[in-house]
């Protein structure tokens, strides 16, 4: 089994992301913990790295909010002369291989373009209000800016895959966003889970009682439905909003509403209304740079190479 990698191997790695700009400016850093598990290291050694790299002045630590990526230009000012040795080194190499200088340069170019953007990142979902959470809650566990789309709006884009680097979807949607992408490997499916406030409430349902499920579509019945039959043990009704009669509802005793619900019609005045949160684990954050990287990766190795033309 290889060692894990120590202090230094951390620190240029993490340094090689602030320079790349695949952690930008001003953006949160993820946790020790989510760090380790991306990198195969331990909390420990990465807490060490983070503190190397806020002596520098690269990073900034707020207390009970986590680390911060400093200003980019303390980031080139620590490892300018480093990198242009190292420049000048692959150019000799590319040079005693018989690159020309202006396959040199259009390499160069090309590179640059490539690894000083930020990565292009989507959230696809199918109402406004989980985009809204759900995406600021993915910023705040990976760092990365995130770009809400509606699926129903995906259409008017002129191509979802060619826009955005990677395209995270909940795994309900995973199908549906499948069929909508050119590129399906830029998927990346997450687990989004009901808040366990929610569960806990749902679970304690009289099942004596009918509960009703409320949503304004087919998309949120599925999905809501889907929970609650899952964990309450009573009758279940579906009820779409602006649908179906209003009477329905005159005997339940509570109703599960989605998030993208609005208003209810009248309810029994001792029914309960469970309005359905969903959260997304901290782990995944670590596992969505991950998958960032892999697709920035593999991007620039099909880059065609200019000397192998």
């Amino acid at each position: 089994m290889a060692a894990a990698p120590g202090v230094d191997e951390v620190y240029s790695a993490l340094l090689s992301r602030l320079q790349t700009g695949l952690y930008p400016t001003g953006s949160r850093l993820p946790s020790c913990r989510q760090l380790a598990d991306t990198l195969g290291s331990n909390p420990s050694t990465i807490d060490r790295a983070l503190h190397r790299l806020a002596d520098q002045g690269l990073i900034r630590t707020v207390a009970r909010q986590g680390s911060f990526v400093a200003a980019t230009s303390l980031i080139r000012s620590a490892s300018t002369q480093e990198l242009a040795g190292e420049f000048e080194d692959l150019v000799r190499r590319a040079r005693r291989a018989g690159i020309s200088a202006t396959d040199i340069r259009t390499m160069w170019e090309e590179g640059l373009h490539r690894v000083t953007r930020s990565p292009r990142v989507a959230l696809v979902e199918c109402n406004p209000r989980d985009l809204e959470t759900l995406g600021a809650r993915l910023q705040a566990i990976s760092g990365l800016e995130i770009t809400g789309v509606l699926i129903d709006g995906v259409s008017a884009l002129p191509c979802l895959n060619s826009s955005f680097d990677v395209i995270i979807t909940p795994f309900f949607h995973l199908n549906e966003v499948t069929q909508l992408v050119d590129d399906p490997d830029k998927l990346v499916a997450v687990n989004v889970t009901a808040s366990p406030k929610v569960l806990r409430r749902i679970a304690m349902l009289d099942p004596r009682h009918c509960v009703a499920v409320a949503a304004p579509t087919e998309r949120g019945l599925q999905q809501v439905g889907g929970l609650v039959r899952q964990i309450f043990g009573g009758p279940v009704l579906d009820f779409f909003i602006g649908r179906d009669d209003p009477d329905a509802l005159s005997e339940v005793g509570a109703v599960v509403m989605s998030n993208a619900s609005d208003a209810l019609p009248p309810l029994p005045s001792d029914a309960a209304v469970i309005a359905v949160e969903w959260v997304i684990e901290d782990a995944f954050g670590g596992f969505l740079m991950t998958q960032v990287e892999r697709l920035l990766s593999s991007e620039v190795d099909e880059k065609p190479n200019p000397a192998d033309s």
